[in-house]
C-alpha cells in the first residue's frame, strides 16, 4: 500500500520453527514481550478478501504496463501485478486478475491476498523486485527492543485502492 496506514488482521509468526504467532491489533502493531536473546525469523501473512482493492482499473494499468504505454511506478506495484509468481508481468497475470474480478475464481491460485516486504529492504534493481524477501531475520540481545516494519502489498492491486482495516464483508457484488 502506498499510504502509510496500518494493516489489521495480519498474522505474524516469529521463531526459527515459527513457534509464536498472533494477529495484529487495530493499529497494525504487535508486541512479543517474552522473546529470549536469540535470532528469529519474522513473517507476516494475511489471506482474506482477495477482491479488496482489485478492479478493472488494475487490469487496465497492468495491460498498459505490458504494452509499454505506462510503466508501473514502484517495485511494490510490480510485485502486486505478478499474481502468478512468474517473475514477469504478462497476460497470464491479467487473466488471473480478470477471473477474480469476474467471480470465476474466489482467490488467486499461487499467492495469498497480501504479501509483505521488510520496509528497510533496498531493491538492487527496482524494475526487477521478484526476489525481495517476504520475511525478516532479527537478532535480539539481552534487554533489547527491536522494531521491524513491513510494507504490505495487496496482490492484484496496482492502483493501491485496497483498505487495510475492516475489509471483510464490505464488498457487494451482483
Amino acid at each position: 500500500n502506498d499510504d502509510q496506514t496500518e494493516l489489521t488482521n495480519v498474522e505474524l509468526m516469529v521463531g526459527a520453527a515459527m513457534l509464536k504467532n498472533m494477529v495484529s491489533a487495530n493499529d497494525g502493531q504487535y508486541l512479543f514481550g517474552d522473546l529470549k536473546a536469540n535470532s528469529y525469523r519474522v513473517k507476516p501473512s494475511r489471506n482474506d478478501d482477495p477482491l479488496n482493492g482489485v478492479s478493472t482499473k488494475d487490469i487496465v494499468k497492468i495491460q498498459r504496463h505490458i504494452l509499454g504505454i505506462e510503466t508501473l511506478s514502484s517495485p511494490y506495484k510490480l510485485i502486486a501485478a505478478d499474481v502468478n509468481t512468474s517473475a514477469t508481468i504478462t497476460a497470464a497475470d491479467v487473466s488471473e486478475i480478470r477471473k477474480l474480478v469476474l467471480g470465476v475464481s474466489a482467490q488467486f491460485n499461487k499467492v495469498q491476498s497480501w504479501t509483505f516486504v521488510p520496509k528497510n529492504y533496498v531493491f538492487a534493481n527496482p524494475s526487477s523486485p521478484w526476489n525481495a524477501p517476504r520475511e525478516a531475520n532479527i537478532t535480539i540481545t539481552k534487554d533489547e527492543k527491536l522494531l521491524e516494519h513491513f510494507v504490505a502489498v495487496k496482490m492484484g492491486d496496482v492502483t493501491t485502492d485496497a483498505r487495510g482495516h475492516q475489509v471483510a464483508g464490505s464488498t457487494s457484488r451482483t
